[in-house]
C-alpha cells in the first residue's frame, strides 16, 4: 500500500524512516511494505497475522495495544500509540505507530496507518534525563540552587533550593521579579550587587561573574555565593543580554569561620601587642629568619628584610653566642622536647645594648621513607628583658649594701625618734615634698590606682610580702593631702577592708611620705613618731615596718608596709625584703602610668583626628554646596542661552568651577591619606575597561589641543585581577591629565604590558611634551610642589596630584616612578600587582582610541534627557535647608516631567509625608541640614512605613558617609555638586521599578 507524498512531506521524514501497513480485522492479515519488515525484522515475502506481529511486541506493552486497537474500531476513530519490540536477535525497538479504521465495498474493516523507529529518540531521552538527574544530586549535595532571570521582563525562576535559601514560601510557578529579591540583599550590598550585575549585562567579556553578599531573610542574615553569566543573542545593535543564569550556595558558615578565624587573630595580636612581644619564624631550609616589626627592631634589623640566622647570631654580645647557639642545638635536636629559650644580649636599631629573652617551640614531622624525625618549623617570640635585669642588678646591690652595714640598722631604739635614714645617694632621688605638693599629687593621679578596683599584681605582693616577713598584714597604701587608699592589701579584715582606706589619723605611711624615708617601728605605743596615731587603738598597729615608694620623677607617692600586731624588732634582712617588694610596686605603678599617659596621648590623637575629619567634613560641605549651586546654574544658562559671547563666558563659569571642584578633592584625598583613612578595595576587574574609560574621558581635552590619545598594549594581559578599579582610575586619569596639560604639540599614549616574573602590571603615560630636568623629578611627588614655578603660573594647579598618585600606588602595593629629558618628554610608569592569577587567562587587546569606543551612556546631555520627560507623571519632594538648591533641582526635575514639592529641613519632610504618604513616588534629601538632618529624617520615614526611593544628597565626600546614608534607610547616595543627568537617570530607573511593580500589583 503506497504511501501518500503529502503524507511523507507532512512528516519531513525520508521514504526508509516511515514503515506502512494494513490489517485486514476480519481475516486477521497484516499487509506492510518493505520499511515495515525491515523494522519488525521479517523475511521479504513473509505472511504476516496479527498474531505474529503481536508476539514480537513487548510482553509489558501488548495489552495496552490490543486495547488501543479495540478502542480505534469501537470508535472509528483516528489512533497513535508509541510501545516497544523485540527482535529475534533481542534487540529492543521503540516504535511509533498511527492509524484509523477503513472500509471496503463489502464492509470490511480495515486499520491502515505507519510506524517509525523512535529508538534513538528514546535513548537520547533517557540519557538527558539521566543527566538532569546527576546534575541535581550534584547541585543538592553542594547545597546549590539553581535560578534564571528574564532581563526583558525582570522576573526570576528559582528551583526549590533557592526559594528555601531566600525564604520565599510560593510555589515554582509563581513569578518573582528582581525588584522582590534585590529588597531582601543587605542595604550595605545592594550597591555591589547591583554593579555587579550592571557589569555582566554590558558586554560579554564581562559576562561572568561572582559575589557573596548579605540577604535577610525572617529577620536573620545569610551570606550568599552567586556564581552565574549573562547570556546575549545576536541583534541588529550587536550582542544584546538576553537573561542571566547562576547558582547560589548559601556560605554563612564558611563567612562565620572566617569572622571567627579573623578576630581570634586580631585578639592573638592585641595579646602580643600588649605583652610587648615580637614574634619570629626560622626556615630551617635556608636558616633564614622571618620576623615582625617589634622583633626586628629589638635585633636592629629593617622590618621588611629576610635575616640569615648567622647575621643574627653576629649582633649578640659575644659571651652569650654560644649559650645561645647550645639553646638552638637542643631544641632542634629529635630526641628531645623541641623547647627552646635563651636570654642575651643584642644591639638594637638606636646601637644601645639590650637584654632579650626569647622562647620559641619546633614542631617535629616523621619521614614516610627513613622515619626519621625531622624538624619542620620553628617559631617564637621575644621581649625586651632590659628594665627587669636592670632592677635585679639594683636589688643585688642594694643587697651588698645592706651585707656592708650601710644602713646601720642592727638596732632602733623606741626612744631614738627618727626612723632609718636613706644612704646619699638614695636620699637624693626622693624630693622634699608636703602631702599637698601640687607636683607629687599630679604623679598620684597620673598612675591611676586611686580608688581603682582591686589588683591582683599589687594583691600577690602584699601576700609575698605576709609570708616573707611573717606578719599578719601588708598593705600597699597611696597617700594624697587628706587619706591613705590600698592599692594592694593583704591580712585586712571588716570595714577597711571594704572602703580599702583610711583617714590620715589612722596612717602611719604618712610619714614615710612626706620624709622620703623608711620607718621603723618595733613598738608604737612608745614611738613618739606615731604614738598618738587613732590606727594603735582602732586598727590594733603594734609594729609597723615601711618603705617609700618613690616614682623615677623623685616623687613618694605612698608606703609599702608591714604590720603586726604584737612588738617586734624588725632585722635589716626584714627591711631588704620590703625595699626589694617595693622596686617591683614602683616598677608596676610606672608602668600603669606609662601606659595611662599612652592612652590619653592616643585619646588625644583620636580626638585631633576626628576634629580634623568633622573640619573636613565641614569644608566639604561648605565649599560643595555653593559650588552645586554656581555649576547648577550655568548649566541651566547653557542650556538656555544661543549667543556665542554668552556661552563662552558660561563656559568659563563652569570650567573654573570645576576646576576647584578637582582642587577640593585633591585637598580630601591627600588628607584622608595622611589621617589613615584611605580604604582599599579588593575586587576583580578587567584592566582595558579602565583604559578605555580614562581615554574616553579626556578624550576631548587632547583633541582640543591638536594632541593624539591612545592605549596601546604591548603585551598580552590577564583578562581580569584583583585590585581597586577606581584608585586605578583615578591615578591614571590624574597621569594623563598632567601629561595633556603640559604637551604641546605630539601626542599622550597609555602603555601597559605584564611583567610575568613580578606578576603585576607595568602601565606607563608617555607624552612627548617639554620634560622635566631629571634633578627636578622627586619634587614632582612631594606636596604643593611643581617643577618649577613657571610651569605652575603657566599651567596651574596645586602640586597635589602626583602626590596623591604615588600615595594611591603604595596603598596598592605598587609604585610610581618618573623618567624625563628636558624638551624631549616625559613617561611615568606605575608598578602594581595583579593578584593570585591561578585559573585566569591571558588575552590580545586591540589599541585603543578615543573615536575607537562607543559613547558611554554616562555622557548623555542634562537637556536630552530633560527632552524625554523621564520623570513624567511622577511627584518628588525635595528637601534641602538652601532656598537657591531647591529652586534648582526644582526646575532639574520639572524640565523633566516631575511634580516638584519642596522643604526646607528634615522636618518639614516628615510632616509633608505624615500629611499625603501617596502623594510622592521619591524622595531627594539632603543630608546636613538645621531643625532635623537626613539621616534623622530618613530614619523616621522608614519608621512611619515609607518604601519610596529616598536618594540621599550631600557635600561630604569622605569615607564612611555612603554607609551611613544607607543605614539611616537611604536607596542611593550623590554628592554635590550634583550631576543632572546622572540624578536625572537614577530617578528614572527608581521610579519606573515603582510604577511597574505597582502596575503588576
Amino acid at each position: 500500500m503506497p504511501l501518500e507524498p503529502d503524507v511523507r512531506s507532512t512528516l519531513a521524514v525520508g521514504p526508509d524512516a516511515l514503515a506502512t501497513w494494513r490489517l485486514n480485522t476480519t481475516s486477521g492479515v497484516v499487509e506492510g511494505d518493505d520499511a515495515m519488515l525491515r523494522l519488525w525484522g521479517f523475511e521479504e515475502g513473509e505472511t504476516l497475522t496479527l498474531d505474529r506481529v503481536l508476539a514480537r511486541v513487548h510482553p509489558e506493552d501488548v495489552d495496552a495495544l490490543h486495547a488501543t486497537f479495540e478502542k480505534s474500531l469501537r470508535d472509528k476513530a483516528f489512533y497513535r500509540a508509541e510501545y516497544r519490540i523485540v527482535l529475534p536477535d533481542g534487540t529492543v525497538r521503540h516504535i511509533a505507530s498511527s492509524a484509523k479504521p477503513l472500509y471496503d465495498e463489502q464492509q470490511t474493516i480495515y486499520l491502515s496507518g505507519l510506524h517509525w523507529d523512535v529508538t534513538e529518540e528514546r535513548h537520547h531521552q533517557r540519557a538527558l534525563a539521566a543527566s538532569e538527574r546527576l546534575r541535581r544530586v550534584a547541585l543538592e549535595a553542594a547545597e546549590m540552587g539553581v535560578w534564571e532571570i528574564e532581563l526583558a521582563t525582570q522576573t526570576v525562576r528559582w528551583d526549590a533550593y533557592c526559594r528555601q535559601l531566600f525564604g520565599f514560601e510560593g510555589d515554582g510557578q509563581t513569578q518573582l521579579t528582581m525588584a522582590w529579591a534585590f529588597e531582601i540583599v543587605h542595604p550595605q550590598d545592594r550597591a555591589a550587587v547591583l554593579q555587579t550585575l550592571t557589569r555582566a549585562t554590558q558586554s560579554p567579556e564581562s559576562a561572568r561573574y561572582s559575589i557573596e553578599y548579605r540577604v535577610r531573610v525572617r529577620g536573620e542574615e545569610r551570606w550568599i555565593r552567586t556564581v552565574a553569566r549573562c547570556v546575549f543573542v545576536e541583534s541588529p545593535d550587536g550582542p544584546r543580554p538576553e537573561r542571566l543564569l547562576g547558582v547560589n550556595q548559601d556560605v554563612t558558615s564558611r563567612r562565620r569561620e572566617e569572622e571567627r578565624a579573623f578576630a581570634s587573630a586580631e585578639l592573638s595580636r592585641i595579646a602580643l601587642e600588649s605583652a610587648e612581644l615580637g614574634t619570629w619564624e626560622l626556615n630551617l631550609a635556608n636558616d633564614t629568619v622571618r620576623w615582625d616589626t617589634r622583633c626586628a627592631n629589638l635585633f636592629g634589623f629593617p622590618p621588611s628584610e629576610t635575616i640569615h640566622v648567622d647575621e643574627t647570631l653576629d649582633v649578640m654580645h659575644p659571651d652569650d653566642r654560644p649559650v645561645v647557639e647550645a639553646a638552638l642545638a637542643q631544641a632542634l635536636d629529635p630526641a628531645g622536647t623541641g623547647h627552646y629559650q635563651a636570654f642575651f644580649r643584642s644591639k638594637d636599631s638606636n646601637g644601645g645594648e639590650r637584654w632579650i629573652r626569647s622562647v620559641g617551640q619546633a614542631h617535629f614531622s616523621t619521614d614516610t621513607v627513613d622515619g626519621e624525625r625531622k624538624a619542620e618549623r620553628f617559631f617564637g617570640v621575644v621581649m625586651d628583658d632590659t628594665a627587669r635585669r636592670l632592677n635585679e642588678e639594683s636589688i643585688r646591690r642594694w643587697h651588698g649594701v645592706l651585707e656592708d652595714g650601710g644602713w646601720g640598722v642592727a638596732s632602733i631604739r623606741p626612744e631614738v625618734e627618727s626612723a632609718v635614714i636613706l644612704p646619699q645617694t638614695v636620699q637624693a632621688r626622693a624630693k622634699q615634698q608636703s602631702l599637698g605638693d601640687p607636683d607629687r599629687l599630679a604623679e598620684l593621679e597620673a598612675s591611676g590606682l586611686l580608688d581603682a578596683p582591686p589588683s591582683e599584681v599589687l594583691d600577690r605582693i602584699t601576700e609575698m610580702a605576709c609570708r616573707l616577713l611573717k606578719v599578719p598584714i601588708s598593705l600597699i597604701s597611696l597617700v594624697d593631702d587628706r587619706r591613705q587608699f590600698f592599692a594592694g592589701q593583704a591580712g585586712l579584715q571588716g570595714e577597711v577592708a571594704c572602703s580599702r582606706e583610711t583617714p590620715l589619723t589612722h596612717s602611719f605611711c604618712q610619714h614615710v611620705t612626706t620624709s622620703g624615708a623608711p620607718l621603723v617601728v618595733p613598738d608604737s605605743l612608745v614611738n613618739p613618731v606615731v604614738k598618738t596615731s587613732r590606727a594603735i587603738q582602732d586598727l590594733g598597729v603594734r609594729a609597723y615596718l615601711g618603705v617609700p615608694l618613690t616614682t623615677p620623677q623623685g616623687y613618694t607617692v605612698g608606703a609599702l608596709c608591714s604590720i603586726s600586731d604584737e612588738t617586734r624588732e624588725w632585722s635589716s634582712d626584714d627591711l631588704a625584703v620590703l625595699q626589694d617588694l617595693g622596686q617591683l610596686v614602683v616598677t608596676e605603678i610606672t608602668l600603669r602610668t606609662y601606659v595611662r599617659e599612652n592612652q590619653r596621648a592616643q585619646a588625644a590623637a583620636e580626638a585631633a583626628s576626628r576634629a580634623k575629619s568633622e573640619f573636613l567634613a565641614n569644608m566639604s560641605h561648605e565649599i560643595r554646596t555653593p559650588m552645586s549651586a554656581i555649576l547648577g546654574y550655568a548649566d541651566i544658562l547653557a542650556n538656555n542661552e544661543s549667543d556665542p559671547d554668552n556661552l563662552e563666558l558660561v563656559e568659563t563659569i563652569r570650567r573654573n568651577g570645576r576646576h576647584l571642584l578637582e582642587i577640593l578633592n585633591d585637598i580630601l584625598d591627600l588628607a584622608k591619606i595622611e589621617s589613615g583613612k584611605f580604604e582599599v578595595r579588593s575586587d576583580w576587574f578587567q584592566v582595558d575597561d579602565v583604559i578605555e574609560e580614562v581615554i574616553s574621558m579626556l578624550g576631548v581635552r587632547a583633541a582640543e589641543q591638536g594632541l593624539g590619545l591612545s592605549g596601546r598594549f604591548l603585551t598580552e594581559i590577564p583578562d581580569r585581577m584583583v585590585g581597586d578599579a577606581t584608585r586605578l582610575r583615578q591615578i591614571l586619569i590624574n597621569l594623563v591629565g598632567n601629561a595633556i596639560k603640559f604637551t604641546d604639540s605630539g601626542s599622550v599614549s597609555i602603555e601597559v604590558c605584564f611583567d610575568s616574573q613580578a606578576q603585576g602590571l607595568v602601565i606607563a603615560v608617555v607624552d612627548t611634551g617639554s620634560g622635566i630636568h631629571p634633578h627636578q623629578i622627586e619634587r614632582l611627588f612631594e606636596p604643593f610642589t611643581q617643577a618649577d614655578s613657571t610651569a605652575q603660573r603657566t599651567h596651574g594647579g596645586t602640586g597635589l596630584g602626583l602626590t596623591i598618585c604615588r600615595r594611591f600606588a603604595a596603598a596598592l602595593g605598587g609604585s610610581l616612578t618618573a623618567t624625563s629629558e628636558h624638551s624631549t618628554g616625559s613617561r611615568f610608569e606605575l608598578r602594581i600587582p595583579a593578584g593570585d592569577l591561578q585559573d585566569v587567562a591571558m588575552r590580545k587587546v586591540n589599541e585603543v582610541h578615543p573615536g575607537s569606543m562607543a559613547t558611554r551612556s554616562g555622557n548623555a546631555s542634562v537637556s536630552k534627557l530633560q527632552d524625554q520627560e523621564p520623570l513624567k507623571g511622577h511627584s518628588i519632594l525635595v528637601v534641602d535647608d538652601r532656598r537657591e538648591l531647591r529652586t534648582l533641582v526644582q526646575m532639574l526635575l520639572e524640565e523633566a516631567g516631575a511634580k516638584v514639592s519642596t522643604a526646607a529641613n528634615g522636618a518639614e519632610a516628615v510632616e509633608a509625608y505624615r500629611q499625603s504618604p501617596d502623594k510622592f513616588g521619591a524622595v531627594l534629601m539632603d543630608m546636613q541640614m538645621p531643625v532635623m538632618d537626613g539621616y534623622t529624617a530618613s530614619t523616621a520615614l522608614r519608621d512611619m512605613g515609607a518604601t519610596i526611593p529616598i536618594v540621599a544628597v550631600t557635600a561630604h565626600a569622605l569615607s564612611g558617609e555612603q554607609e551611613r546614608c544607607f543605614a539611616a534607610g537611604c536607596n542611593a547616595y550623590v554628592t554635590k555638586p550634583l550631576d543632572g543627568a546622572a540624578l536625572l537617570h537614577l530617578l528614572s530607573e527608581f521610579l519606573n521599578v515603582e510604577q511597574e511593580e505597582a502596575e503588576r500589583g
